[in-house]
């Protein structure tokens, strides 16, 4: 099975185990065997098409990303039912533990200050020198980290969050995955109009959803995360026009300014701004999950 199709597929199983932890087993069963019979469908489906192995790993990849925020929907939903049964009330399987989120907002804080480690190492770089040798496997350990933190962050603020952050979430999650897809599996793509409309969608994902995504996060929050998310929907996208402010004066762009390095300023603002937003979320995730119930 080629690399990227297997890597596409361990990360679907992944999120589902991520969203279906700690729910009744039977929920929790039938869940990741639907997954199961999804991924097996597709692979079955590709060989008898004989679809490039690649394409078959977007086709994945954007399935899980778009369904992000109907599973989670999926699982309030189960926790609210359950919780509401006379007969289940103060089962604490149904609720991560302290400890759990505890690390989830660990790995939500590591993940964040990755990432912009990482855009910072890609500002510096020309698209001539081609990715670095852990390009490709950053990009895979950040998402796993920000999806488990983003589930703390969803898991400790559930609440005051509501469906405004609830869909603020899932639009970043999705966000993100763009990003990392389009440094990930669309530079293995054969150049060629496929590759071409898949790069667009990937770049819509990543430059157009965090606006909506921290303007929701901005409305359901209060105090410094309302203050952060709306910085981000408003300084990320005023940031896309400093090149040509910089260029209209008459000044020289330093490379990280400029449009050959694999992630420029025009983006950079954004996903570091989004970044330390994030860090910022993990951090207070942790301490939330500190204070005594």
């Amino acid at each position: 099975m080629n690399a990227f199709l297997q890597a596409a597929s361990a990360l679907s199983r992944a999120w589902v185990r991520l969203y279906t932890a700690r729910l009744p087993e039977t929920l929790r069963n039938s869940r990741r065997a639907e997954m199961a019979a999804d991924l097996w469908e597709h692979q079955h489906d590709r060989l008898a098409s004989r679809t490039a192995a690649g394409i078959t790993a977007i086709e994945i990849m954007l399935r899980t990303c778009l369904g992000v925020f109907d599973d989670l929907a999926w699982r309030f939903e189960v926790l609210r039912v359950i919780r509401r049964s006379s007969s289940n009330r103060g089962i604490s399987m149904l609720r991560f533990t302290s400890r759990h989120t505890q690390w989830m907002g660990l790995a939500g804080l590591t993940g964040g200050l990755l990432w912009a480690i990482y855009l910072f190492s890609l500002m510096q770089r020309s698209r001539t020198d081609g990715m670095p040798a852990w390009g490709l496997i950053v990009p895979v350990v950040v998402a796993a980290l920000l999806l488990t933190g983003l589930m703390g962050f969803l898991a400790s603020y559930r609440e005051r969050l509501g469906k405004k952050g609830a869909i603020g979430v899932s639009l970043l999650i999705t966000s993100m995955a763009s990003f990392f897809l389009a440094n990930t599996v669309l530079g293995a793509l054969p150049a060629g109009p496929g590759r071409n409309m898949f790069g667009v969608v990937l770049a819509i994902g990543f430059a157009i959803l965090p606006i909506p995504a921290f303007i929701l996060l901005g409305l359901a929050l209060n105090g410094p995360a309302r203050i952060g998310a709306f910085l981000v929907a408003v300084v990320g996208p005023l940031g896309m026009v400093l090149p040509f402010i910089l260029a209209k004066i008459g000044l020289e762009n330093p490379q990280w300014l400029r449009g050959d390095s694999p992630v420029n300023l025009t983006y950079g603002i954004y996903f570091i701004l989004a970044a330390a937003w994030l860090v910022a979320a993990g951090y207070s995730t942790y301490r939330q999950a500190l204070r005594p119930v």
